[in-house]
């Protein structure tokens, strides 16, 4: 899978990946659970240049999965200037691989978030601030949706979210549903592309592969 997203000669736009475990702070770009006070197994090191399925000297984003299981990551789109980054929209290909996986298999997701304002009580808090906490799904929707940017193509800093302006990041989620019948998704790897733009032009790209394994979880 590839991954596209809209820079242009100055590039205002950086992305990067994440896995489904983390909650990424919308101003700063990090992880709360990368507290080492309240988990001891907290992530240590630049885990925006590189984690478990990220590897920002390549660019790369890899995956692992089985028949009938979805696999979810985050793609962070990051504003690198104090200019606003407005139209901000994602389109998904085809997967390619043994057989074609239908754009239909890949969901978009834009992260809500909720300003905790208070520390609660407990040890294991992690503070306050920007958590993201909705998903809005941005490519199975029906009715009317006013205004449409709550969804995409949406702005950094969104101004529905009312975070203001030093809002410098926007997750979107992805889930990638692998069918449950071997003769449709067959193990190999496969490879696809996410386009994400910008009004200003912005591109980057950012390849992702998916190798689904030769099993399937039970059930």
């Amino acid at each position: 899978m590839v991954f596209l997203l809209c820079t242009g000669a100055q590039a205002g736009v950086r992305a990067w990946a994440v896995g489904d475990s983390f909650r990424i702070d919308p101003t700063n770009g990090k992880a709360f659970e990368a507290n080492t006070l309240v988990f001891p197994d907290a992530p240590r090191g630049n885990y925006r240049e590189s984690n478990l399925l990220w590897d920002g000297a390549r660019k790369r984003i890899s995956l692992k999965a089985a028949r009938n299981e979805i696999v979810s990551f985050q793609l962070i789109v990051e504003r690198t200037t104090d200019a606003p980054l407005t139209g901000v929209d994602v389109e998904v290909s085809d997967l390619i691989g043994p057989v074609t996986l239908p754009k239909d298999s890949v969901e978009l997701f834009k992260e809500w978030y909720l300003n905790v304002t208070r520390r609660s009580a407990q040890d294991y808090s992690l503070g306050t601030g920007w958590y993201p906490d909705a998903l809005i799904p941005c490519t199975r929707w029906t009715g009317k949706l006013f205004p449409k940017s709550y969804i995409l193509p949406f702005a950094v800093p969104d101004l529905l979210n009312n975070i203001g302006p030093d809002q410098r990041n926007q997750a979107v989620w992805v889930d990638l549903y692998v069918p449950r019948d071997r003769k449709q998704a067959p193990p190999g790897s496969y490879e696809s592309t996410i386009t994400v733009c910008s009004d200003a032009g912005d591109r980057v790209e950012l390849p992702l592969s998916l190798n689904i394994c030769g099993f399937r979880p039970a059930g």
